[in-house]
């Protein structure tokens, strides 16, 4: 206990410079893992396993709004209220709390919930390119911090982590101002390192800000794609879709990541081969957060090579491929076919989607072969649904989802994909 009180009387030794820079820190990182972020829908083949948590918690509270008034599910009134359930996640630097919130607006007058609105919001930055009109401030908004729910999910664990996190930086931080203060003898009393740490910090700055914008300049964002979440290029050929890339803890400070644009790039390309397809996949390497490839038509055999070499490539989705095709070349060069899956192996995919009636259940062994493989989607192929259940028996790491042929638009728009499982 002497112990104890002998090192909190340190805090009274304190300057009071450092006391300030400790209020300021303790309220940036409250700012960052306090409020909460709305976990989005994601497609079931893209969430993670705490983002599947998220949507059974979603869907639990959404079951216990309906038990309460189910005029809505069952369409029995014109009155039925519109129920929405979001769920916002909290924490950093992982999250630990996801928090479900019902949202009622009751169209008889009875309201019981609306959703709150932000207190800063600004005017997008791509409102003419179609999405929201505002980018809002998530910290300035009500529903963001965690003063009411509907439901929840808690992880003691990781809220243990975060907290230890925290007074770890706030006590480096008031390490090094105290250590500041007193080997300067005062506020405006600079040394020689000061000046080198000073011009050592605006150097990193300078570099993390010129290679950014080098990297926009290589993904084509310029001027007009500085702010906005996809564009096309190339007639239409090639479109592009960005994602912020940033630290996360500074995406939360910003409350908003269209705050940040010099952190949005390049993470997913979809592409249309056309006559200039060598210009097109010599590019691909060059995008360094590229890590999403949907080949929509032909694949030519010589564009791996070009894939071969992005660094951070871990899904492809590949061209239909037809049972009877007879088209092997594209303007004379040859295109990928059946025959040519091996190829795969030297592109170290997590997941791939195969889509056309020309694989059977040999061919979809075959790709599950690829030792870095965890996902495989399937849209239309000719395997039975035994076949495939067989397949899975022997590959139980790999998940698989099945998808109608996309090219048979007597179908419905498939809903997110359907484990096999």
């Amino acid at each position: 206990m002497r112990t104890l009180l002998s090192k909190l009387s340190l805090l009274k030794k304190l300057h009071w410079l450092t006391w300030c820079v400790l209020l300021v820190t303790s309220a940036l990182l409250a700012i960052i893992i306090v409020p909460g972020e709305l976990v989005l829908l994601l497609p079931l083949q893209s969430r993670t396993p705490w983002e599947q948590e998220c949507e059974k918690l979603r869907s639990a509270t959404q079951e216990m709004a309906y038990a309460e008034d189910p005029r809505e599910r069952n369409h029995a009134t014109i009155v039925a209220p519109v129920i929405s359930t979001q769920v916002y996640q909290h924490g950093w630097p992982r999250p630990f709390l996801a928090r479900a919130l019902v949202s009622r607006v009751d169209k008889g007058g009875q309201l019981t919930r609306v959703a709150s609105e932000p207190l800063i919001r600004f005017e997008s930055s791509f409102s003419h390119w179609g999405g929201s009109k505002y980018h809002d401030v998530s910290w300035s908004n009500y529903d963001n911090w965690p003063l009411e729910f509907d439901g929840w999910l808690i992880r003691p664990w990781y809220l243990l982590l975060d907290l230890l996190i925290a007074a770890a930086i706030l006590g480096i931080v008031a390490g090094v101002t105290q250590w500041r203060m007193q080997s300067n003898g005062g506020l405006l009393r600079f040394r020689l390192a000061d000046l080198l740490g000073g011009l050592t910090l605006i150097g990193i700055g300078l570099g993390f800000y010129v290679y950014h914008t080098n990297v926009q300049e290589i993904e084509h964002f310029g001027e007009d794609y500085s702010f906005v979440p996809g564009f096309s290029i190339q007639d239409g050929n090639v479109n592009l879709s960005t994602h912020y890339v940033g630290p996360q803890w500074m995406r939360k400070l910003a409350g908003n990541q269209y705050f940040l644009p010099l952190l949005n790039h390049v993470d997913s390309v979809s592409i249309s081969t056309s006559d200039n397809w060598k210009r097109t996949y010599g590019e691909l390497p060059e995008f360094p957060y590229l890590t999403d490839l949907d080949v929509r038509n032909e694949l030519p055999l010589a564009a791996f090579d070009y894939l071969e070499a992005c660094p951070r490539l871990e899904h492809l989705a590949l061209p239909i491929m037809k049972r009877y095709s007879v088209g092997v070349t594209y303007r004379g060069d040859p295109l990928f076919q059946i025959e040519h899956l091996s190829r795969l192996e030297d592109l170290n995919l997590r997941s791939i989607t195969l889509r056309g009636d020309a694989y059977f259940a040999e061919e979809i062994e075959e790709v599950a072969l690829l030792p870095t493989l965890h996902q495989i989607t399937l849209e239309g192929v000719a395997a039975s649904q035994d076949q495939i259940e067989e397949i899975k028996r022997k590959y139980p790491a790999i998940e698989f989802f099945v998808r109608p042929d996309p090219q048979i638009f007597l179908y419905p728009t498939p809903a997110s994909a359907v484990p096999i499982r």
